[in-house]
């Protein structure tokens, strides 16, 4: 049996899919350790990391929804006031999330790489000669990273293994290149990146051509359209103005990866540049060509016999929150008077 990659996942990973541990990607990474053929290794420091920045995000939550509304319900007397505004709701909403997180954790089969004493001096070495995650500058915001790097390595050196680090942080991309690390360090910016390791890498290269090319042909430009409009527009300071996204012009693929290709089915995912026209309403109203980039998840299928031929079945964008478009300079200065 083939031996399984081993995968560390850094904190930014979980950030970047909005910390939802039910995200398709994380799907997909149980299934490849279901298979065996995957190991997933955690840090301390990414775990304690992930569960702060959970609770930073209900605290984040809170807060803004009091600022909005926390005054106007005060007003209440006979009606009561909506549980989500209770202390008990924000508790179990924040244990809730974090008990997913060790669900997904679980589920993952995690190993988890301690910080121990001796990864100290290691880290300090680094710091003060200005080396791996620290460059050229003292960046007193790496020490998390380097922490978490400095265990990983000692564990591929300790066990004879090579780890695949998934982070878009630059500091891992360094530390992946730090002298002897080469040999047992590899760097990869995304998960999309890291499964792109396991499809055929002839027919991976083929569908994303071919797919490319269906872009590119006019008939397709709108690829895409009533997904990418679903996802919610506004006008960046400009209160009260609204903006409708009333067409695709474009789409071109940026990063983006086949993540799997078997028995006729493939799934691409990974970064969409989207030219698209945009209709700005206030006191006028104007239409704008604009342009977002966006993640997303491209379900296909292919003809075994020959991938170039494919058939395009879905798209499914992250949402992340609505694209805020910025007022064109004509509807500025009206907005301004």
């Amino acid at each position: 049996m083939t031996k399984p990659k081993i995968v560390f996942v850094d904190t930014e990973q979980f950030d970047a899919r909005s910390l939802s541990f039910s995200h398709s990607h994380f799907t997909r990474l149980m299934n490849l350790v279901e298979s065996g053929q995957v190991k997933v290794l955690l840090t301390d420091v990414v775990v304690g990391e992930v569960k702060r920045h959970i609770r930073e995000k209900f605290r984040d939550a809170r807060k803004t929804l009091g600022q909005q509304f926390g005054g106007l319900f005060r007003n209440l007397v006979k009606t009561p006031s909506p549980p989500i505004l209770s202390s008990e709701y924000w508790e179990n909403a924040e244990s809730e999330v974090l008990a997913e997180f060790e669900n997904c954790c679980k589920k993952l089969k995690v190993e988890m790489v301690p910080i121990v004493p001796e990864h100290v001096s290691i880290v300090f070495g680094w710091y003060f000669k200005y080396e791996g995650p620290f460059d050229s500058h003292k960046r007193k915001a790496e020490f998390p990273d380097a922490f978490s790097i400095a265990a990983i390595t000692e564990w591929a050196k300790k066990h004879g293994e090579h780890v695949y680090m998934v982070s878009r942080d630059m500091s891992f991309r360094v530390a992946s290149e730090l002298g002897s690390n080469a040999l047992q360090l590899t760097h990869k910016d995304s998960l999309e990146a890291f499964f792109e390791l396991f499809p055929d890498p002839t027919l991976a290269a083929t569908i994303k051509v071919a797919f490319a090319t269906f872009l590119n042909d006019e008939a397709n430009y709108a690829f895409g359209e009533n997904e990418f409009q679903q996802l919610g527009f506004y006008v960046e300071d400009a209160e009260g103005w609204d903006a409708h996204c009333i067409a695709v012009t474009y789409t071109k693929p940026d990063c983006l990866h086949v993540v799997e290709a078997k028995d006729g089915h493939a799934v691409l995912a990974g970064g969409m540049h989207v030219d698209f026209m945009v209709d700005i309403c206030g006191i006028q109203s104007e239409t704008e060509d604009k342009s977002a980039f966006v993640t997303a998840e491209i379900k296909i299928d292919y003809d075994v016999n020959d991938p170039t031929k494919i058939d395009v079945k879905s798209v499914q964008y992250d949402k992340k929150g609505a694209i805020g478009v910025s007022l064109p300079s004509s509807l500025r200065r009206i907005y301004e008077d």
